[in-house]
This record gives C-alpha cells, structure tokens and sequence, in this order.
C-alpha cells in the first residue's frame, strides 16, 4: 500500500513538473537582435561555401506565384551563386553569377524549348529578371537575409524601433520571431517578418514578409550542407553547364 501511494505521488510529481528548458531556445531567447545577426553571421561564415535549397514563393505583380524550388551552391565572398531550378513554371533553368568576375551580369540557360537560345548574359538590373522576383542577385543565399534584416532593423530605429514577439518552436523545431514595424514606420521593406532560427546556429532558414496588402514573400531554407561547394572550378559558367 505505501509503494502504491508513493508511486502514485511520484507519478503526481511527475506530471506537475515545469517541462524542460532547452538551453538553446533560452539563449535564443535571451540574445538582443544584434547579438542574434551577429552570431547567424558567424554560423554562415563557418558554412564556407555551401549548397542548400531554397524553396520561394512571391507576390509579383499583385499576384502569388505558384512556390518553386532551387537548388544553390553559394560563396558568401566575394559572392558566387550558381542555381538550377528544380520545381516551378522555370524547373530546369540553369544559372550562374560570379560577383568577382563578371559584377554585372547573370549567365542563364533556360529549359525546354527556350534551351535553343543558349546561354546568355542578362543585366543583373535587367527588367526580364524582376518578373519573376522582388530580388536581384545579391539578395540570394543565407547571408542575404541578414543584410535585409539588419538593413530593417537599422532604418526602423528611426521610429522606435521594429517590436519583437518570440513565438518559440514551430513544428519544424525552428525558432519563431516575430518582428512588426512600429506605428508610423515609413519606407520599411515589410510591415511584418516572421524569421524562424536554426537553433543550433542561428541561422534564419525561414522568412515569410508582409506589406500593407497582406503575404508578399516567403522563402523556407533546407538541406544545408556546409563546405560542399569548395574546390577550383566550382563556381564557374562550365561548371553550371552553361
């Protein structure tokens, strides 16, 4: 009987007990927005140069696009990029940018039918290019997405600063900040961003913005693989197939 009551009584104990704290979220948690681009920019920096997966959806020209998937070899500096598009209205497009070499122009080689062009130079400011994107170049990859916050968070001061809300994990074990333009904020890229953190490196590895008419872009990071993009000849047009 005195086992039964003390199990009963552990099994009590038990359940009332505050759950666990993962340090990692505490220190998530804990860390000002400057701290937390400040070590997500320490975390790429030890990536080297990686490939990951990007998978983008936009509103352009008032409408959502259909979410497609690209595939990303990335060197954060001098900044390199090469792409194939894997999913999407544009799946099987190739394409390569070399900030070092070439600072003005994307090579790109389309699929299908359109693949009887060849590969061609395109402006990087070209018009052709912001149909499909709210972004150039520059704004693709891992680091990018700290510029634009910290870029955010800079002009934001102005007028008292962006308000953070943390939301803790989300189902994919990322976690979620809120971030909301303060009233009578102007010229702001987004009214709202939701960054959601790796919490082992803090990393942003997804971002979704909305403006004053509601979703405007989301972009959700997978398949990071650090140092898998080294070596001679890996960012280069022959190494795209282009």
């Amino acid at each position: 009987m005195t086992a039964l009551v003390l199990a009963m009584w552990a099994a009590v104990a038990t359940a009332d007990a505050p759950p666990a704290v993962d340090p990692r979220v505490d220190a998530l948690k804990n860390a000002s927005v400057p701290e937390l681009i400040a070590r997500g920019k320490a975390s790429i920096t030890a990536l080297g140069d990686y490939r990951v997966k990007s998978t983008i959806e936009e509103r352009i020209g008032g409408k959502m696009r259909a979410p497609y998937t690209v595939q990303m070899w990335v060197r954060e500096s001098p900044f390199a990029v090469r792409m194939e598009y894997l999913t999407g209205p544009s799946q099987g497009r190739r394409a390569f940018y070399d900030a070092q070499a070439r600072p003005g122009d994307l090579r790109v080689r389309e699929s299908g039918i359109l693949s009887i062009a060849g590969s061609l130079w395109i402006d990087i400011h070209s018009s052709l290019l912001f149909k499909e994107t709210n972004h150039g170049v520059n704004d693709l990859g891992l680091g990018a997405v700290l510029r634009i916050q910290q870029a955010g968070w800079d002009k934001a001061q102005a007028f008292g600063g962006l308000i953070r809300t943390d939301e803790g994990l989300n189902e994919r074990g990322r976690y979620c900040i809120r971030y909301d333009a303060p009233p009578g904020a102007k010229g702001l890229y987004a009214q709202k961003s939701l960054l959601c953190l790796d919490p082992d490196t803090a990393i942003p590895l997804e971002v979704t913005d909305w403006d004053e008419k509601g979703l405007l872009e989301r972009f959700m990071f997978q398949g990071v693989e650090p140092h898998a993009a080294e070596g001679a000849g890996v960012f280069t047009a022959k190494a795209a197939g282009l």
